[in-house]
């Protein structure tokens, strides 16, 4: 149910890829309806008690009334109902999980860090919730070996991971229809990173204080990124244009090359750094990471540059956090 949302068609489409009969619906026609429909999924537009008479387990949003008539329909027959965040967890668990969290920034980071990692040989299954320009979707098909998946924290969906490698972006007060103020956020992001395996390692930001602090809680576990003194992975002499940023990078004291993007923004300059911690990790070397950055072309509704008129750019951005405004 919901199949049209962000997060859910990329899951539609990964049962699928595996094999799977997959069946949906939503409350109207998208671009993702077409896509799923096109690659062979049954979708019905609104929804009825009769869509799960079929079904093995049904899958629905967060955003899903548990009184729902197809829900209701669905228990009455004995049939599984799991939530987005738990059918997602159950699957990619089963492998290697890259997991990225933060209140912003998760989904560009995510989609980096695949890009970087398919470079690199690696043939990650990567899971977003955006469209990313050249997956034609919310997916890059991969292993069943490799996951790297953005862990979203509303209604602590990211609980049901159990990563190996851990993102922290940042942590601000977001969603607190949830979790109440910013402590009870911080304590969501914390009970995420204890889901952490025993060998596993915390990647966090050292430009936010919300992710930075979190390492001091984890002291070993960490690995910091961003462009403070003292971060292990470390951005230098940056240069920001509209369309473009260019900054050295050092690593652990080291300078190690030039890092170019096709976007503005020091924010997408800490994403990069983020999916670089995350490909350097798995021993990804510079020269990868860096021609995979250059040629990264951005996720829809991020920033997303649709054109010019007068000498006013006009860029579409997803209106969830006001802090994201400041960023235009």
């Amino acid at each position: 149910m919901g199949v049209g949302g962000a997060g859910m068609c990329a899951l539609a489409e990964l049962f699928l890829s595996r094999g799977g009969s997959v069946t949906g619906c939503d409350l109207k026609d998208s671009q993702s309806i077409r896509d799923l429909s096109a690659l062979g999924v049954q979708l019905s537009i609104g929804h009825d008690p009769s869509h799960v008479i079929d079904a093995s387990a049904l899958v629905v949003t967060s955003a899903v009334p548990c009184d729902h008539p197809e829900l209701v329909a669905a228990r009455d027959r004995g049939i599984p109902v799991l939530k987005r965040a738990e059918a997602l967890g159950a699957w990619v668990n089963q492998g290697k999980v890259i997991a990225i969290s933060g209140t912003h920034g998760k989904t560009t980071t995510t989609a980096m860090a695949t890009e970087i990692l398919a470079q690199g040989g690696l043939d990650p299954t990567g899971i977003v919730g955006g469209r990313v320009r050249g997956w034609a979707g919310n997916l890059r098909r991969g292993s069943d070996q490799l996951f790297v998946v953005e862990a979203d924290e509303y209604d602590r969906s990211f609980h049901m991971l159990t990563p190996d490698i851990a993102v922290v972006t940042n942590v601000e007060a977001d969603h607190l229809d949830v979790y109440g103020d910013y402590q009870g956020v911080r304590a969501g992001f914390e009970e995420f990173l204890d889901n952490l395996k025993a060998s596993g390692k915390i990647i966090a930001c050292a430009d936010d204080h919300g992710s930075a602090s979190l390492l001091t809680r984890y002291g070993g576990l960490g690995y910091s990124y961003g462009t403070t003194a003292g971060s292990m992975l470390r951005a230098i002499d940056v240069s920001v244009t509209e369309a473009s940023t260019n900054c050295s990078v050092i690593e652990e004291g080291t300078l190690v090359g030039e890092l170019s993007l096709s976007m503005g923004g020091v924010h997408n300059l800490r994403n990069a750094l983020g999916a670089a911690a995350v490909a350097r990790e798995l021993d990804v070397p510079w020269p990868i990471i860096f021609t995979a950055l250059s040629g990264f072309k951005g996720v829809g509704r991020r920033l997303e540059r649709l054109g010019e008129r007068c000498e006013v750019i006009v860029s579409m951005i997803m209106p969830t956090i006001p802090r994201r405004f400041g960023l235009l």
